[in-house]
């Protein structure tokens, strides 16, 4: 049955031909533009429909939780304690090791190779900002000590959950280290 049809012209076609009508229809150009202008269309339509603050918060609360497991897995490694320090005017953090009692020395960060600080409401977290920092209901570094465990000084245990939260124009989320386990989780 498919033979019957090779090479014969659809009547409608031969009809045109005969009657010298143009025939109508669109070429294989005109659709492969209409297409590449949709297809910009609904990419510019797609970004501007996407929430960059979400994505912002999304990723500073990601390196907050991961510098602080940073923080007690380097603690462990090197069996000698570790701390936070966080400046809520600058909206930023700083990790530092104790060399010997007393004598902290920036850690210096293993992708970058400067001082192990994060800034937030700058660059990629920008409308990000450090609102809250709580260690046994104080504004104070968190400390691991060489176990990992979360310390006030080094020695002695947090009493209560240490508690971070990060802010954007329309959210707040938090995150908890655990005091006891030093478990660090989104709260």
């Amino acid at each position: 049955m498919l033979n019957s049809y090779r090479g014969k012209i659809p009547l409608k076609v031969k009809e045109a031909q005969s009657q010298n009508l143009p025939l109508t229809g669109f070429t294989l150009i005109e659709l492969v533009i209409v297409i590449v202008i949709l297809s910009i269309l609904a990419v510019v339509g797609f970004s501007r429909g996407i929430d960059i603050s979400s994505i912002r918060m999304s990723a500073g609360l990601g390196t907050l939780r991961s510098d602080l497991r940073y923080a007690q897995a380097l603690a462990v490694k090197v069996k000698k304690t570790t701390r936070i320090s966080f400046d809520l005017n600058a909206d930023s953090y700083s990790l530092y090791i104790e060399n010997s009692p007393g004598n902290w020395t920036n850690v210096v960060h293993p992708l970058t190779n400067n001082n192990y600080t994060v800034n937030f409401n700058a660059d990629k977290f920008e409308g990000i900002e450090l609102s809250l920092v709580s260690v046994d209901g104080l504004n104070r570094p968190l400390i691991f000590n060489q176990w990992g465990d979360p310390t006030i000084d080094g020695t002695n245990p947090i009493t209560e959950d240490a508690r971070f939260q990060i802010s954007n124009q329309t959210s707040t989320n938090e995150i908890r280290v655990e005091r006891g386990t030093g478990r660090v989780y989104l709260q």
